[in-house]
């Protein structure tokens, strides 16, 4: 039977800069209602976004691309016949 190997997401930097995005997060939303006194659902959603794009800066690659880059076996049925040379496959 095969094994699997556990694949964790790592952060440079360690544990800290996992918690950075929701760090980020929360300051965010404190100067926007307390310093700013914006209360749009706008403004926390451009918050959360730029913070999920930062964290994402901090996450290691290898696992990241290792899962984009997967095959997806979904509908190959339909194109059993078809060439291999000519499926698009970024990877």
């Amino acid at each position: 039977m095969e094994e699997k190997k556990e694949e964790r997401l790592e952060f440079r930097g360690g544990s800290f800069f996992a918690v950075l995005p929701l760090i980020l997060f929360v300051v965010v939303c404190i100067m926007l209602f307390v310093v700013f006194k914006v209360f749009e659902m706008e403004g926390l959603c451009m918050g959360g976004i730029l913070v999920l794009i930062i964290g994402s800066l901090f996450a290691e690659l290898g696992l990241l691309l290792e899962g984009s880059c997967q095959r997806n076996d979904i509908g190959d049925d339909e194109h059993a016949g078809a060439d291999p040379a000519g499926s698009r496959h970024l990877c």
